[in-house]
């Protein structure tokens, strides 16, 4: 399918990126990183037309984070906010394989 039949109306999903694998406020003071502020960026997401969102987590230090309770937090906010699908990262340049799963053990 070629873009111009999306342009006439063939179904597609959009999905957005919210969070930034690497890089965070240092680079943007925009992204969100907080779950309140992940909630409210996706539901903004969902207004704009989205279906899916794809998230990172970070520490309150704004380290990456692989914690299964901190993912559990985020996916919490966004789905008390919204009707995405909630995608979670499994990246992590560096990180051991089972740390890099701990996201897809939530509800």
């Amino acid at each position: 399918m070629a873009y111009e039949d999306y342009l006439r109306g063939e179904k597609l999903i959009i999905t957005a990126a919210l969070t930034g694998g690497v890089h965070g406020k240092e680079a943007n003071p925009n992204l969100p990183e907080t779950p309140a502020e992940i909630g409210r960026a996706a539901a903004e997401c969902e207004a704009a037309g989205a279906a899916v969102v794809h998230l990172h987590a970070r520490r309150p230090s704004g380290e990456r984070s692989f914690d299964t309770e901190r993912f559990q937090q985020i996916t919490d906010e966004v789905r008390s906010r919204t009707n995405l699908v909630v995608q979670h990262s499994t990246g992590g340049t560096g990180a051991p394989v089972e740390a890099r799963r701990q996201s897809l053990r939530t509800d």
